[in-house]
């Protein structure tokens, strides 16, 4: 995956499968047998026998991959409905009506999900360093017991232990300088999932809130440095 925030133009990755059934390359014209797929597509994903393949045929196949459609929320759930083991099988779109209004949200997450209560579990970044305008916020509905099963994703992204199904959305920090961009896609968000698998997730959410506060305060950045953890609530 590119390291450069994903546009309408950018490929998403590609995985080999393992499977003992027989596919072709999804490029036409190219009838090779093909044992990798589109991360981003839902199940059944589309076959290429190779990345330049892909890239070649991603004008035609963005407009019906699901990765590469935008809403302004989705749900992480903790279990795939797919029983797949990918971080691509656990994530749903979910357009949030309320979306900018706090309170609106967390009623609105609460009616349709059936969660007894939505709070605000954390939030994380963006995969690109670059982008300084918006985090995305994760709510949940703060269940506990070992019989909850684990979200891993939020887990790894917020870096602490998070059960249960999650909800995520755009948010720009409160002092109100940003207009940001409310709708993502999924391969957008399957690149930040994936930027965590290799980075400390308390490390980068520390350093980023510290660069918000000192924005909000008017602050030189890095005055906050060597602050031990700071956390934004909205």
């Amino acid at each position: 995956m590119s390291a450069q925030t994903p546009t309408g133009t950018e490929t998403p990755s590609i995985a080999t499968e393992t499977s003992l059934e027989a596919n072709v390359c999804a490029k036409p014209g190219c009838n090779k047998p093909a044992n990798k797929v589109c991360a981003a597509c839902n199940p059944p994903k589309t076959h290429y026998c190779s990345a330049k393949c892909q890239k070649n045929d991603f004008k035609i196949h963005k407009m019906t991959c699901v990765g590469t459609q935008k809403v302004n929320c989705f749900l992480i759930r903790a279990t795939a409905a797919n029983g797949g083991k990918e971080d691509v099988d656990h994530i749903e779109q979910y357009h949030l009506r309320s979306h900018g209004n706090y309170y609106a949200e967390r009623d609105e997450l609460k009616s349709r999900l059936g969660w007894r209560m939505a709070v605000e579990a954390g939030q994380f970044y963006s995969h690109d360093p670059n982008i300084k305008q918006w985090h995305y916020v994760v709510y949940h509905t703060n269940v506990r017991g070992k019989k909850v099963p684990i979200n891993q994703i939020a887990t790894r992204c917020l870096g602490k232990t998070i059960r249960g199904d999650v909800a995520v959305i755009r948010s720009a920090p409160a002092d109100g300088l940003y207009k940001i961009p409310e709708e993502f896609s999924r391969r957008e968000l399957l690149a930040a999932a994936e930027h965590y698998k290799t980075h400390n997730a308390s490390q980068i959410n520390s350093n980023h809130a510290r660069r918000e506060m000192c924005g909000m305060m008017g602050l030189p950045p890095g005055y906050l440095d060597g602050v031990p953890h700071i956390h934004i609530q909205l």
